[in-house]
Formats: structure tokens, C-alpha cells, sequence
């Protein structure tokens, strides 16, 4: 090789050397960025498109092994075309920022080769109004090697060079520039069919934004001919609207040319910024708002900035002002960057004046615009900036904004603002944390339904809001617990203020137990009183006791009246600290050694009596020792059981009794004692007579002395008839105290005076037959009775077996018992 070839070899290193490397060094992260540029692909071909023209149509075309791209866009300079051959790195960067030309993307679309290694060039040139055709092809094929990357700019330059060729006027094919990729040669781990079914998912998620942003992009096209051909067709229209400070944008969504949808962007416009949101139409001028796209980017600068998703606004943000980082992932906003700062806070106003809109025009399904989270910047400086100036505000807004819909069943036509409302809450991270926040929900909605979102959106809300920032929004269980018992400490209460009867609102205390049982927040029981005493008050947990009040043999209902007698002398209601019995139910509550038995209750009463201090003549205290002389006869338990858990007062009833007394009533007392009536009295008194005719008979003594001294002249004037009469009379009043009177039929037959009924008043069970005598039954051996002939009058045997009574009467004086006989069977045989 001789001097003069060797100069020029190194002339064209060092021409070639600088593009070459530029190439590799967006060609390294195609690997390591793929997940970004799966999706940025199509935007890069988009942007090459919509920068050469206005009312550019597009197309992407797919087939098994190949993509390709085709635009309508005006025709390509000698610089523009030559630019994708070999990116120029010595262009001022914010000069061809500014003329937003191919230029600026240059480098950006090495990023296509994330679909192929070599790409086919075709396309239109204008130079000095003529016009020529061109085609090349673009091997990246080793994309770490610098050398062949030199050699392939060498090569694309040839061919360009060559083939250009001059035509007299444009094709009449729309679309003149294409871009052909082969998608089965890509580079090592990338699967280009999987690269091109992202990008295009991608695109028909965003394309309604691109097309409200880049007007100069009409229509595009999608046709897939891999299996059939499908053809997808997205147009731009703008939508008329009485709305002032709103733009509509319209994408209007074809298949195989027949119209199957609209979708709407709502913009509003703010000097050089405009924020966007997908709505749709409800009813003439009302809207509602639209989630956005799974990872939508929410910074455009005409096309998305792959990667901006998690960017912290609640609407997307676009700005051809912007000034994206060199990756085109996001924007730098350090006190240098006025441009991108002043764009943020444009698109800060522009939302509070949508917030404006969604109240005063009532649009719904607002939770899809408050998506916002703490900022999170590294740079403090920036930080403060960005909360201060975006944020802050921002919050505000939807803090105040009335814009959260309630249930229509209970109040119409109304909203409340964030600051107004609960929205439930659960930890997230729990794996079933939707049922939690539901059932938080529902039980929220039976209490407090005017401070929840309607039903149907309070999981969209519980879904978006940050609760680190909305702090005072959030109903976690603690705070629901709170709220529903505050200012309610009764049953009574309870259903006074949430509208339930006791039962609802039993069954409701004893459902929202369980569920905090079932969270593991036993703890809250002890800060809020939700535990149901048999006092019907609402307590803390800590102190109650299961009621076993309960003893083998006491009669139904004896529990409640020794709690009622142990209260009356102690002044301690045992009922406020035993478990309602409703919520005995509830498994796990308390534990099993957390009882009251009935063996402390009794011993509590019986240890009052013993310690009573006070005036053993108080009417209370005679009513309280009343109810437990009369409970400590009738509960139905045994002396010995009642001696052991009574010590006291079963060792001191009667000195209870006396003290009690006065000195006038002991008296009495002693009185009845020597009197030796006090057995007799002891049976008036426990007779059936009222108090009034126990006076009257003790105001009346020679009255009741003469009529018994006409009783016994009644019985020796008339031995045998009135004597009869008597025993008679006396016994029928018995029996129909045993069997009731109307089983009682007082016949006087020969054979019997009077016939028992069975059960169905048809059948009979007893004949008794009546035999009265003068005599004390103490001399009932040596006492005979007597019958007439005319009684003797017998039933046949099968009337008397069994049946047939005789009833022996002693009268004597003023005493009457009686005796009973039932023939034996045996003399019947």
C-alpha cells in the first residue's frame, strides 16, 4: 500500500470514526433497555413521520417474518436522509431540539434496530424542487464492533449515493418513505414477533393521546397479515363543546373499516402546557372520567417518554417546550431547568381548573384523576421546589374538591369532598385485603353510609388514594371501631343513633366482634367500648366475666332474681360485668376462666348480709330480706346446698327476722307465742286470705266466735245431715283445688257423692264417695261410720275397679282433715 492510499484510509477513519461510535453507543443498551424500547419503537417511527408534514398518514404492516413502516410525510433533504446513514454528533443539540426536525431523533431511531439488525430504507428526496428516490440498508449486525460499524456507514453511504435517482414528480402513492424491518434477525435474546406484538399493544393504548397532541398526524393505519389480515384505522377529530377551558379530541377506531369506537381526551390547554385524561360522555354536557392505560407515561412531548409512568401527577402532562433528558425517559427540573419548571407549573393550574370543571359540571368517576403520591426526588432542593410549588397545591385541590359521589338511596343529588369522607382501608400487602376493605365497607355503610363513597366506587377510591398523604381519609378498622362507638355507650344508644332495633343491632356488635377477632386486633376491645353487658351497656372486654350463674335444681329465672336481691343489698350490679348472653356466641372472646358462678353470687349475698350496717327497720332493706326469705324457699335447691352457700343467713334467718322489728312488734311476737296460737296464726297467715280479711277477721273476734259456736250447735242439732253437709262442702272445695273445678262433679248418688274427670272431661277417674264424723281423727281406729240401708247402693265391678274412693272427714271443733281410701282392687276379683 503506498502513502497516498494509506492517507486516505485515515481520512476516512477519522471522518467515519465519531458517527461509528455514536452508532454503538445507543446500539449497547438495546439489550439491557429492551423492556422501554419494546414500546418505543413505534413512537420513533411515528415521530420520523409527523415531523416531515402536516396531515400525515402512517402505516404499519406485519407479516410473518417482517414489519413495515410507511408515512406520507413530505420528502426528505439530502441532510435529513443522510442523517440516518450516519447520526451527526457535532449538531448543537438544542438547535435541532428547537427545529424538532429528524435531526433531533437521529439517535433515537438506532433504537428501531431493538426490531431487526438491518433495516431497508426507501423514500423521496427534494433538493432545490427536484425530486429523486432513494434506497439503502442500514446493518447494525455487530453492533460492539466498531470497525464493521465503520465499514456499514461506508456501505449505506454507497448505496444512498448510488441509488439515488431522479423523478419528474411525486408518486402517486401515498405513502412514499418506508421502513422495512426483519423481524426474525434480531439480536441475541430478542424475539421480534413478541417486540412487535408490545409495541403495537402499546401504540392502540396511546394513540388517542399522540393524536390529540400531534395534529399533524391524521390518521394510521395497523394491518396484520400474519394470519388474516386484519386492518386497524385510528383517525383524529376535534369535538365541539359548551364547556369553556376544555378541548376534546377524538380518536375514531376502525376494523376492517367498520366503526366500532370512539374514544374521547379531554385537554385543557395552559400557555405552553396541556394536561389530558380520557373521558366519555353520560349524558349531554356531563362526563365521566376514564382510567388511564396500565403504565401510561405521563410526560409527552408530542409522543410519550417511555418510563414517565410512575412521574407524580394525576393526569398526563404534554409540552413540545419540554426538554427530555438524552435517554428521552423523563425530564430534569434542578433550579437550571426553568423550562421543564415552568412547564409543571402550567400543568398544575391547568389541573385545578379541570377540578373546577368536575364540580361545577358534576362529571363522575373522579378517583381516575387522583392518583398522586410524595414526592420523591434525591435532590432536596428539588424537592422542596416540586412540593411547594406542585404538589401542595395539587393535594389541596383534590382535598377540597367536591367530587366524591355518595349512595343515591340515601341522599340524592349529592357530593362531598375528600375532606368530608371515610374511604376504607386495609394493609395492601395482606393477600386478601379486597374482602377486608369490603367487609370494613359494609359494615361502615350500616352506620356511617353519608360519610362513604357510593358502593360502587369506594375500591376504585381505596385503590388510588395514598393514605400517607390522605392520612385523616383513611377508615381503617381502629378508626371504623372509633367512630361507631363514640358517643354511644347503651344498646339504647346504639340503635338511637345508627336506626337499628336490638335485634339488628345485636346481631351487628356481634358480626363486627367476630370480624376484629378475625383481623387479630383483639386489642381494640380495650380502647373502645363495644362489649354488650347484661346491663345493655357498651364496655371494654377487660374485667367482663361469662355468666355461669346456674345451679342444678333452681327454678328458671331464680339467676336473674338473686342478681336482682344482691344488687338491692349491695349496691354492686353484677350484671355490668357479665357478658350479654347473645354474645356468649362469640367464640374466642373471652376466656374460659373469665366467670362469674353461681357459688360466688350466692356467697357475695349472703357476705353482704353478714357485713349490713345499716337500719334493719328501712322499708328497703325489710323488701330486700322479703325477696330472699321468699327466693331462699321457692328457688328449688336442697337445705344442705342452700346451708352450705348461704352460711349465714341460713344460721340466722330468724335473728335477721327479729332484728328487723321494733320493740312493739316483738311484743306482738311474744304475744302470739304464749298465746299458744302460734301455729294456728302461722296458717292464716299462709292461708289464701288477703291481707284486708286477715283484718277483718283480727278486728272481728266474737263474730268469728259465734260462728263457730253456731257451727258446732250446727253439728249437735244435726249430727249426721249437717255434719254431712259440711264434710261435703269442704270436700269438694278440696278436690277442685287438686283437679281443678271442672273435673269436679258433685253428683250425691247413693253409691257415690262425687265423680273426678280424666283430662278430656269424658272418662271418669275416681267415684268418691264422702263419710264425715265429729270425731278427731287421733280416734280414728275406735271410729266407726255407719250406712243406711238406703245406701246401699254399690257400682258394678268394672265401674269400681280401680276407681272407687272413700273419703274419711274429721271434723273436730274447728279442724277438718281428711283421708283417703281406695278399695282394694283384690275384693273385686
Amino acid at each position: 500500500m503506498n502513502i497516498q492510499k494509506k492517507l486516505k484510509d485515515l481520512k476516512d477513519q477519522k471522518s467515519y470514526s465519531n458517527p461509528a461510535k455514536r452508532v454503538m453507543e445507543h446500539l449497547k443498551p438495546i439489550l439491557s433497555k429492551s423492556n422501554d424500547l419494546r414500546q418505543r419503537w413505534v413512537w420513533e417511527l411515528l415521530q420520523n413521520a409527523s415531523d416531515l408534514g402536516d396531515n400525515v398518514k402512517a402505516r404499519f404492516e406485519i407479516t410473518a417474518d417482517r414489519l413495515k413502516f410507511s408515512h406520507n410525510g413530505k420528502a426528505f433533504s439530502l441532510d435529513e436522509a443522510y442523517n440516518l446513514i450516519m447520526p451527526d454528533s457535532s449538531k448543537d443539540d438544542a438547535i435541532t431540539h428547537k427545529k424538532s426536525v429528524i435531526g433531533q431523533f437521529g439517535t433515537g431511531f438506532i433504537s428501531t434496530h431493538i426490531l431487526s439488525k438491518i433495516i431497508q430504507i426507501e423514500g423521496i428526496i427534494e433538493d432545490d424542487e427536484q425530486f429523486y428516490t432513494f434506497n439503502f440498508h442500514l446493518d447494525r449486525s455487530e453492533r460492539n464492533n466498531k470497525d464493521f460499524l465503520i465499514q456499514s456507514i461506508k456501505d449505506a453511504e454507497a448505496e444512498y449515493r448510488e441509488n439515488l435517482e431522479e423523478i419528474e414528480e411525486l408518486p402517486e402513492n401515498e405513502f412514499q418513505t418506508s421502513f422495512t424491518y426483519h423481524i426474525n434477525n434480531t439480536y441475541s435474546s430478542l424475539k421480534g414477533q413478541e417486540i412487535v406484538e408490545d409495541g403495537i399493544k402499546n401504540f392502540k393504548e396511546l394513540i388517542p393521546y399522540v393524536l390529540t397532541f400531534r395534529p399533524q398526524l391524521a390518521e394510521v393505519e395497523v394491518i396484520d397479515r400474519r394470519t388474516t389480515t386484519t386492518k386497524w384505522t385510528f383517525k383524529r377529530d376535534e369535538v365541539e363543546t359548551d364547556i369553556d377551558d376544555l378541548v376534546i379530541i377524538k380518536t375514531i377506531c376502525y376494523k376492517n373499516s367498520k366503526h366500532i369506537e370512539d374514544r374521547l381526551i379531554g385537554n385543557i390547554i395552559q400557555k405552553g402546557t396541556e394536561i389530558a385524561f380520557p373521558i366519555e360522555e353520560i349524558e349531554d354536557g356531563k362526563f365521566q372520567l376514564l382510567p388511564f392505560p396500565n403504565n401510561c407515561p405521563l410526560l409527552f412531548c408530542a409522543f410519550p417518554m417511555i418510563g414517565t409512568s410512575h412521574f407524580d401527577f394525576p393526569v398526563v402532562i404534554h409540552s413540545e417546550k419540554f426538554d427530555p433528558n438524552e435517554a428521552r425517559d423523563g425530564i430534569e427540573i434542578s433550579q437550571h431547568d426553568l423550562e421543564n419548571r415552568n412547564r409543571l407549573i402550567e400543568a398544575k393550574d391547568a389541573f385545578l381548573r379541570l377540578l373546577k370543571i368536575i364540580e361545577g359540571y358534576e362529571w363522575t368517576n373522579t378517583f381516575n384523576i387522583s392518583l398522586l403520591f410524595s414526592p420523591d426526588f434525591n435532590d432536596y432542593s428539588v424537592k422542596t421546589w416540586f412540593t411547594n410549588l406542585i404538589f401542595k397545591p395539587i393535594k389541596e385541590g383534590l382535598h377540597k374538591t367536591k367530587m366524591i359521589e355518595l349512595d343515591e338511596s340515601l341522599i340524592k343529588n349529592k357530593r362531598l369532598s375528600l375532606s368530608q369522607v371515610y374511604i376504607p382501608y386495609t394493609d395492601r400487602r395482606l393477600k386478601n385485603y379486597t374482602e377486608q376493605v369490603t367487609d370494613i365497607y359494609n359494615f361502615a355503610f350500616k352506620t356511617i353510609p353519608t360519610l362513604l363513597p357510593k358502593k360502587d366506587h369506594f375500591l376504585s377510591w381505596y385503590e388510588v388514594l395514598d393514605f400517607e398523604i390522605f392520612t385523616d381519609e383513611k377508615l381503617d378498622l381502629e378508626e371504623l371501631t372509633k367512630k361507631i362507638s363514640e358517643e354511644v355507650d347503651s344498646l339504647d344508644k346504639f340503635c338511637s343513633e345508627y336506626s337499628m332495633d336490638e335485634t339488628a343491632a345485636i346481631e351487628f356488635l356481634i358480626d363486627f366482634i367476630r370480624f376484629i377477632l378475625a383481623q387479630e386486633k383483639d386489642e381494640l376491645f380495650d380502647k373502645y367500648k363495644l362489649i354488650l353487658n347484661q346491663s345493655n351497656q357498651l364496655c371494654y372486654l377487660k374485667g367482663m366475666k361469662l355468666d355461669l350463674i346456674d345451679c342444678k335444681g333452681l327454678k328458671d329465672g331464680y339467676d336473674e332474681k338473686l342478681k336482682d336481691i344482691y344488687y338491692s343489698i349491695s349496691d354492686t350490679e353484677c350484671r355490668d360485668i357479665l357478658l350479654h348472653k347473645d354474645f356468649e356466641q362469640i367464640d374466642g372472646l373471652i376466656e374460659e376462666n373469665d366467670k362469674y358462678e353461681f357459688e360466688k353470687l350466692a356467697k357475695d349475698t349472703d357476705e353482704e348480709l353478714r357485713n349490713y350496717e345499716g337500719n334493719f327497720q328501712d322499708e328497703n332493706f325489710l323488701l330486700i330480706l322479703k325477696n330472699l326469705f321468699n327466693w331462699y324457699t321457692t328457688c328449688g335447691l336442697s337445705e344442705e346446698t342452700l346451708t352450705n352457700l348461704f352460711r349465714f343467713f341460713s344460721s340466722n334467718k330468724s335473728q335477721l327476722y327479729l332484728n328487723t322489728k321494733t320493740s312493739e312488734e316483738l311484743e306482738y311476737a311474744f304475744d302470739i307465742e304464749i298465746s299458744g296460737k302460734s301455729e294456728v296464726l302461722a296458717k292464716l297467715a299462709n292461708s289464701s286470705l288477703l291481707e284486708n280479711e286477715l283484718e277483718t277477721i283480727a278486728d272481728n273476734p266474737v263474730l268469728i266466735s259465734n260462728f263457730i259456736e253456731w257451727l258446732n250447735n250446727k253439728q249437735e242439732d244435726h249430727p249426721e245431715e249437717e255434719l254431712g253437709n259440711i264434710g261435703e262442702e269442704f270436700l269438694y272445695h278440696r278436690l277442685c283445688q287438686i283437679f281443678g273445678e271442672n273435673r269436679v262433679l258433685w253428683e250425691d248418688k247413693s253409691e257415690y257423692d262425687f265423680r273426678v274427670l280424666e283430662m278430656d272431661l269424658t272418662t271418669t277417674k275416681y267415684f268418691i264417695d264422702a263419710k264425715t264424723t265429729g270425731k278427731g281423727i287421733a280416734n280414728s281406729d275406735n271410729v266407726p261410720f255407719f250406712m243406711r240401708t238406703a245406701q246401699w247402693s254399690f257400682l258394678d265391678k268394672q265401674q269400681a275397679r280401680n276407681k272407687y274412693i272413700i273419703a274419711r272427714i274429721f271434723k273436730t271443733g274447728r279442724t277438718i282433715d281428711i283421708k283417703y281410701l281406695r278399695l282394694n282392687k283384690q275384693s273385686l276379683q
